[in-house]
């Protein structure tokens, strides 16, 4: 699951969690290294909708769901 707050968002897998930068930055926690690199893959297939998400918010008008890494 993966919540996106500012430019950072909070990443969880099981009983881990991580918060990152949206660039792919890792500012605190942990994630096992298989589903980190999945996570890193998402954020650069991702990165132009988590851009338009993060404005979105900004600007207080909400944001649209982002397809999973399948």
């Amino acid at each position: 699951m993966l919540y996106l707050y500012y430019k950072y968002y909070h990443a969880l897998y099981g009983d881990n969690e991580i918060v990152a930068a949206i660039d792919g930055t890792i500012l605190e926690g942990f994630f096992p290294n298989k589903q980190l690199k999945l996570l890193l893959a998402w954020i650069a297939i991702h990165e132009d909708e988590l851009q338009a998400n993060w404005e979105l918010l900004r600007n207080g008008e909400g944001y649209f769901k982002i397809e999973p890494l399948r």
